[in-house]
């Protein structure tokens, strides 16, 4: 088997629309496995009108004795990546949309750049109508280390996780998906991981990322996710500050100003996530923030008030409207 859609499921509302995308594929060489996440939500039932109406062995379902994926998401995903035997997989999700055409143009990019480790379709955004929101950049087909990277923080891009097609034994060998809690930025961390020998990426949309009430992206702000998402934060910019101190790139005007944009634009994107989250400590313990960043590479004590305020600010005057 050359593809696998891994799904590590537990919402039934948008379950069976996401499946049916995947097995509407134009291309047959792939299987989907699914991972019920001990759901309360009837998801088996469904699995069986899926599987009734799929090629023989297409689907592969089966449902975890406990729920996995509550605060452990990315053991989930692990989970599932060490049983995989497929060349390449997609980290599937049980609500957003697949193009027929995705996997073969995947597949196409496959053959056209077999050093890859990672393939990128990109990707539009949908509300809980299906209706598309947001669609990002065409990105060159095929990307350096240092442009992949860039284009993650310094154009129109959707952050998500299943419209990359990882190859298998690259990222066993890398250790997984990186642990964060909720695997909060634990997708963007895994896959800066693997683009040392670049990423190819579809022009065309195949992919529909559905940001909707149910998902942790667009959760109703609490307390104790937010102060787990504060760690997640702080581990992303230890994480990133490190991967940034070892990127080796031809030094050019071009690629020192790619790189130049790339740790300002993490940078300012963790200072405001911080600000954000903040609100979850009492403001006494505020400092072992900043205490936590300074620590890390490439740390700018002027962007770090700056942004930090701004993103507290904007949170206090939101709360007030």
């Amino acid at each position: 088997m050359k593809y696998t859609f891994l799904v590590p499921a537990y919402k039934r509302r948008y379950f069976k629309e996401a499946v049916s995308s995947m097995l509407s594929q134009s291309f047959d060489d792939y299987q989907i496995v699914i991972s019920d996440d001990c759901s309360p939500e009837g998801l088996a039932e469904l699995a069986e009108e899926l599987q009734a109406e799929a090629d023989g062995g297409r689907i592969v379902y089966h449902r975890n004795q406990e729920n996995i994926g509550g605060l452990r998401l990315v053991n989930h995903w692990n989970q599932l990546v060490e049983q995989c035997k497929s060349d390449f997989f997609v980290m599937a999700s049980d609500d957003d949309v697949y193009n027929p055409d995705f996997l073969a143009e995947v597949d196409r990019l496959v053959s056209k750049y077999p050093e890859v480790d990672v393939v990128r379709a990109r990707a539009q955004m949908i509300n809980d109508a299906g209706e598309p929101t947001a669609r990002e950049d065409i990105f060159d087909e095929c990307q350096t280390e240092l442009e992949a990277v860039n284009a993650i923080f310094c154009s129109r891009y959707i952050g998500c996780i299943g419209n990359y097609v990882f190859r298998t034994s690259a990222l066993k060998q890398a250790g997984g998906f990186v642990y964060q809690p909720y695997a909060w930025f634990s997708d963007l961390l895994t896959v800066t991981n693997l683009l040392y020998k670049g990423q190819a990426n579809t022009k065309d949309v195949l992919f529909s990322f559905r940001l909707s009430g149910e998902n942790i992206s667009s959760t109703a702000k609490n307390k104790r996710m937010d102060r787990m998402k504060l760690a997640a934060t702080i581990g992303y910019d230890e994480w990133m500050s490190n991967f940034s101190q070892k990127m080796r790139f031809q030094t050019t005007a071009l690629n020192q100003r790619l790189y130049d944009e790339f740790v300002t634009a993490f940078k300012h994107r963790a200072y405001s996530q911080c600000g954000d989250y903040s609100w979850a400590l009492p403001f006494y313990e505020w400092p072992r923030i900043y205490k936590a960043l300074s620590g890390h590479k490439v740390f700018s004590k002027a962007s770090f008030l700056k942004y930090f305020s701004i993103a507290v600010l904007n949170r206090k005057l939101g709360s007030c409207i």
